[in-house]
């Protein structure tokens, strides 16, 4: 049998104090994050005036058709998730939608005098599949020329830039 040294037993006492601190520090923060959460919905659900209920929800994105927009093919997320960026892509004054894919898909946003708010799908940005399983597409402006260009983070670990070639 072997047997501990009162030196081994302090220091095995002093880790499982140590830990149980770290594991009080987290839950602390996480209570911490989730007020700051609840500060943050309260303030969005304000827009500066009294605290009031949030509004039923009314569907607003729809396709070129007016059906409602739906991202994915298949129901309960069989689909799997879909990340987003808003940008105005082809620099015509409205935002557009760009859509995780093999790289990006566009939908751009069209002018419409009925309510809510109308896409029309314009493909991939590229042919080149640079998804492993995910693409996070955002837009930057490189080049410095005002209009916003595709990166896309990939599953690889690599960042992949596309010029944007805007046409009004």
């Amino acid at each position: 049998m072997i047997r501990r040294t009162a030196s081994a037993r302090r220091i095995s006492s002093a880790r499982r104090i140590s830990s149980a601190r770290r594991i009080s520090s987290v839950k602390r923060m996480v209570a911490g994050c989730l007020v700051a959460l609840g500060a943050h919905v309260a303030a969005m659900q304000t827009f500066g005036q009294e605290m009031q209920p949030l509004q039923q929800p009314v569907r607003c994105f729809f396709d070129a058709d007016g059906q409602p927009l739906r991202l994915n093919s298949k129901k309960a997320g069989g689909s799997g998730r879909r990340k987003l960026c808003v940008a105005d892509w082809n620099q015509d004054g409205f935002p557009d939608l760009l859509l995780n894919s093999k790289n990006a898909d566009l939908l751009l946003r069209l002018s419409s005098p009925e309510p809510g708010l109308r896409f029309q799908s314009a493909g991939s940005l590229a042919n080149q599949n640079i998804e492993g399983h995910d693409v996070s597409p955002t837009v930057v402006d490189f080049n410095g020329d005002g209009v916003p260009d595709f990166l896309g983070g990939a599953e690889d670990g690599r960042l992949y830039y596309l010029r944007n070639s805007p046409t009004k």
